[in-house]
């Protein structure tokens, strides 16, 4: 199984011939142009090797209706959107209507897809979702910004999909962490992602970490100051001495096993860090 980064939570998971492509969210400036990529690279979704689309949820750096909409008619036919089952149904419309293939996925249920890719999809808060890909004895679990971080739900996780060889998280926060100057709530949300990041490793246990999810900024006048004091992928990295931690830069591919030193890829993103 090898992983590569395309950018914040986008990553493609390749399993021989079976790519699994996740949240592509590229271009424009979601919730009210409050957000931003911290590199806005040119990415043509369509040069991407993919054949699964997978999607955590709804909000707009993940679920991206432009990036999705610039998919052409020909790779459509190719593609299979895989998302959690909703009582709604929104999204698999929404897919169906632009000519996509959509597997609804039952929550801690897994499936096989082709190659003996073992998939499962988790749902949390009736709203996000996490995936499980495994391989060839790998098996990689991406959380992005799930809010999954107990005891008993991480357990769960285990006991369904077995050991955890990398995982993939968030490092910092995504949302409104209070007024500007308040440094109580900064510090709380730094506390609330310590505290789920260190139960994800206690409980899960995994051989890597991928830290990802976090590659953006704050870029509305209105909001800049949520970027003060945010976690930094050097300072989470830091955190953790006694991990295996696997940062990848834009482009990076990864190998789940390998040995990598990732200090150019920190050191990178530090540069473009605001």
């Amino acid at each position: 199984m090898k992983i590569e980064l395309i950018n914040h939570a986008s990553v493609i998971f390749k399993c021989g011939e079976t790519k699994i492509l996740t949240d592509p969210w590229y271009c424009e400036s979601p919730f009210n142009n409050g957000w931003s990529l911290l590199v806005e690279k040119d990415i043509d979704i369509n040069a991407l090797d993919f054949n699964y689309l997978w999607y955590s949820h709804e909000h707009p750096d993940h679920f991206s209706i432009a990036d999705i909409k610039k998919i052409s008619e020909d790779r459509k036919k190719e593609i299979t959107i895989l998302f959690q089952k909703t009582p709604d149904q929104k999204v698999k419309g929404f897919c169906e209507k632009l000519g996509f293939k959509v597997k609804e996925l039952e929550p801690m249920t897994s499936y096989e897809l082709e190659d003996g890719v073992i998939i499962t999809c988790g749902v949390e808060g009736g709203f996000d979702s996490w995936i499980s890909v495994s391989h060839e004895g790998k098996t990689a679990l991406n959380i992005n910004d799930c809010r999954v971080e107990e005891e008993e739900e991480l357990n769960e996780i285990k006991d369904l999909i077995g050991d955890v060889d990398v995982l993939l998280t968030q490092f910092s926060w995504a949302n409104w962490v209070g007024n500007s100057g308040d440094e109580n709530a900064i510090e709380i949300s730094r506390g609330l992602v310590h505290y789920r990041v260190d139960n994800q490793i206690k409980f899960l246990n995994p051989d890597y970490i991928i830290p990802f999810a976090s590659f953006t900024w704050f870029s509305h006048e209105e909001n800049s100051f949520c970027n003060h004091n945010a976690i930094t992928v050097k300072e989470f990295v830091d955190r953790y001495p006694d991990e295996n931690m696997i940062t990848l830069y834009l482009g990076d591919e990864w190998e789940v096993g390998n040995a990598r030193d990732c200090s150019e890829a920190v050191a990178t993103w530090m540069d473009v860090t605001r």
